[in-house]
Parts: structure tokens; sequence; C-alpha cells
């Protein structure tokens, strides 16, 4: 014989409250990257920009990266390189895919870069990203970075 079912029996599913971090991708940011060269140099710089969103989707900016590198494979001391890029995106959700282009300085000497990479918001106002980047026709960089956006 079964029981009559009663509302303390009640099973209600509830979804799971998951936090959310959101990033304001409009404005100024913030942040240090760190990577290496597959020439054997390790990069670390200061990275500051700014961008714009152009629609819902669509991002445009601008980014100046500046510090040391360090010869991690024995050949030369440390020096410096820079870049300044355009870079343009597609926000998808709590991600940013984006491409670069632009003139970067490695111990006085100019030449372009490009690169591609993703950003993804970790919390509030706070970012990562990896990227890679090809130097003229030197070299190749992997990095990765940690950004606040302000």
């Amino acid at each position: 014989m079964s029981a009559p079912s009663m509302a303390a029996d009640l099973m209600i599913d509830t979804p799971a409250v998951v936090p959310s971090s959101s990033v304001n991708w409009d404005g100024f940011y913030a942040g240090i990257q760190a990577g290496y060269d597959l020439d054997g140099y390790a990069p670390v710089q200061g990275v500051i920009g700014a961008n714009m969103t152009a629609s819902e989707s669509f991002l445009i900016g601008i980014e100046l990266a500046i510090g040391p590198y360090f010869d991690v494979g024995g050949g030369g001391g440390p020096g410096y390189q820079g870049y300044l890029v355009g870079r343009a995106g597609v926000l998808a959700g709590p991600a940013l895919f984006y491409g670069m282009a632009g003139v970067n300085d490695v111990d006085g000497g100019f030449d372009w870069i490009v690169g591609v990479g993703a950003e993804f918001s970790v919390a509030d106002n706070v970012s990562a990203r990896f990227q890679i980047a090809q130097y003229d026709t030197s070299f190749t960089d992997l990095t990765a970075g940690v950004f606040w956006h302000f």
C-alpha cells in the first residue's frame, strides 16, 4: 500500500546560482603581460590602452606596450621592446577575440607587428588574455596577461 503524496514531498528544481563577472570593454585599461619568444627571449611588458565598442558585438581600440626582454636562451643580454597597435575584435559573451596591427620597437629598430588574441572576463573589470604576435620577420611572441578596466 502506498501513501498519498504530500506538499512536503514536492520536489522543485531550482537553477544553480553561478557568480558572474563582467568587464566593461569600453574605456581605458592597464595591465601586465609576459611570455616567451620562439627565439629564446622572454618579454615582460606594461600595457595601457583604450577601447570603444563600435556596435553591440564589435570593438576597436589602441594599445601601447613597453618593457624589457630577457635572453633565456643564453646568447645575449637583456633589451627592451614595445609596440603601438590598433585592435579590432568581436565580443562573444564574456570573451573578446581580436586582431591587431601596428609598429614595434626592439632596441631602437622600428618595424611592423601583427597578432591575434583572446581575452576573457575573469572578475568584475578584470580580464585575462592570451596573444600571439609576429614582429616583422624576426620573431614570434606568445604572451599571457592580466588587465584592469577603468
